[in-house]
């Protein structure tokens, strides 16, 4: 670390699952940051007999469909995997869509011309792309983990299409997640309230578990520490909840969040 670096003398909290934390990390880190992880969301295909079941059901029509949306990495990491199972060669006449930078370079890198809405590149940007405007009996589907926001299928719908989900992960704070912040080396962080010490916050999900996290420990003074999220929603979810010190990025992309 030398003086020369931004981020000299900045302790960041990584919260990203496993899957994509390192990264991230290692940005932080090649500007001068110091990080500790704590992943405050656990990814995890699903795996029960109905739910598999219904995947495949799904995937086995997807030649139905019209337009393909994937709302993130771990929807093109497990949607891909299940295409691949059953397509060889995929559909020609499906246009493929991603929610963030990130998803598309991931849905590229399968060989689909993604289309990606720019800007903030969040549901509301991808919302406003033209090829999503009038959809009269055409057919939707949405690559995502179960539950999360409705919007997407909402508005999509009263643009008259017909939208079905391929709920492919779960997305749920990991079991031991309490233990893992009690023993903590790096646990000064969660108690520093001055403008070096920040946690990045990625999603609303991983907002609110880190608010439960610090209810369930009687740590309420964290909600006087520097937090980095994304976009309007999640910044106005965390001044809901009572935090002092909001940043917010455009979007959650590393650039943007970096």
């Amino acid at each position: 670390m030398t003086s020369g670096q931004p981020l000299s003398g900045v302790q960041v909290l990584v919260t990203r699952p496993i899957q994509q934390a390192e990264k991230w990390r290692a940005r932080l880190e090649e500007q001068g940051a110091k990080t500790c992880s704590l992943p405050l969301l656990e990814i995890t295909p699903v795996d029960c007999t109905a739910d598999t079941q219904a995947i495949k059901n799904i995937i086995l029509n997807f030649d139905h469909y019209q337009h393909a949306i994937f709302v993130s990495q771990n929807a093109v990491r497990y949607g891909c995997e299940w295409l691949h199972d059953y397509w060889p060669q995929w559909p020609i006449d499906i246009k493929f869509y991603a929610v963030g930078t990130a998803t598309a370079t991931a849905l590229i890198a399968q060989g689909c011309d993604a289309i990606v809405a720019p800007g903030t590149m969040n549901t509301e940007a991808l919302l406003a792309l033209p090829e999503l405007q009038c959809l009269e009996a055409e057919k939707v589907l949405i690559f995502r983990g179960q539950g999360g926001r409705p919007l997407l299928a909402e508005t999509l719908i009263e643009r008259g299409a017909t939208v079905d989900y391929c709920e492919l992960y779960t997305r749920c704070p990991p079991q031991d997640l309490l233990d893992q912040y009690k023993n903590m080396d790096y646990l000064t962080l969660s108690t520093k309230t001055d403008l070096n010490h920040w946690v990045a916050l990625h999603s609303g999900e991983s907002l609110k578990n880190w608010y439960d996290l610090l209810i369930e420990t009687e740590n309420t003074e964290a909600l006087n520490q520097p937090i980095l999220v994304p976009g309007d929603r999640v910044a106005e979810q965390a001044q809901l909840l009572g935090f002092t010190k909001i940043t917010m990025a455009q979007n959650a992309a590393d650039d943007t969040m970096l």
